[in-house]
């Protein structure tokens, strides 16, 4: 894990929760993370699917 231009990049997570979401708990926003470790197209289906839930819930 590292902090590159104001982001945490998260380039292992071997954490059985996962640490990113400790992390959450912990304060740092959502938004502050890059997950590193998945393939760009994979980060970005993450990020569409995001979307589609906060539009599910209105």
């Amino acid at each position: 894990m590292s902090i590159k231009n104001g982001k945490v990049l998260i380039e292992y997570d071997g954490i059985e929760n996962g640490i990113t979401q400790k992390l959450v708990q912990k304060g740092i926003p959502e938004q502050d993370f890059v997950l590193a470790f998945l393939p760009e197209f994979q980060t970005v289906c993450l990020k569409y699917r995001d979307f589609q839930e906060s539009m599910d819930t209105r």
